[in-house]
């Protein structure tokens, strides 16, 4: 954990099954909780279809798993973002021809449900992005 006010770093224990160790992955914040999706492994991209929750109180990880039919496809260099109580993953490259994905995804912490909110909007179309 980094301390702001005194410029240190300090390595936290945690309990709970962490994800394995990833870079290029999706992060991002609602109240104490960190989420993590995604990413590059250290031989390929990581084909888990897994959220990953760190409770920065409790220092507890849990898994949530995929389930629904709208989970995202295993990517990385995605943009993830939160508003309120839902998560926002958009873009990255893909796991299967490595292209940049156009999809744009919705996750509610409160139901544990994913939704492709670019199947929604057929009439306009998301530009590809990642990275």
């Amino acid at each position: 954990m980094y301390d702001i006010h005194n410029s240190t770093l300090q390595r936290v224990e945690t309990a709970g099954k962490p994800p394995s160790g990833r870079s290029a992955h999706g992060s991002a914040a609602i109240e104490e909780h960190l989420y993590v999706f995604g990413g590059y492994g250290s031989q390929a991209t990581l084909n888990d279809q897994n959220l990953y929750s760190l409770n920065t109180k409790s220092k507890h990880w849990v898994t949530i798993p995929n389930t629904t039919d709208s989970f995202p496809q295993p990517r990385y260099h995605m943009s993830m973002f939160s508003v309120d109580d839902k998560l926002y993953l958009f873009g990255g490259a893909n796991n299967k021809d490595r292209k940049a994905c156009q999809d744009l995804h919705e996750f509610s912490v409160k139901t544990h449900c994913w939704k492709e909110l670019s199947k929604d909007h057929k009439d306009y179309e998301f530009t590809p992005r990642a990275g």
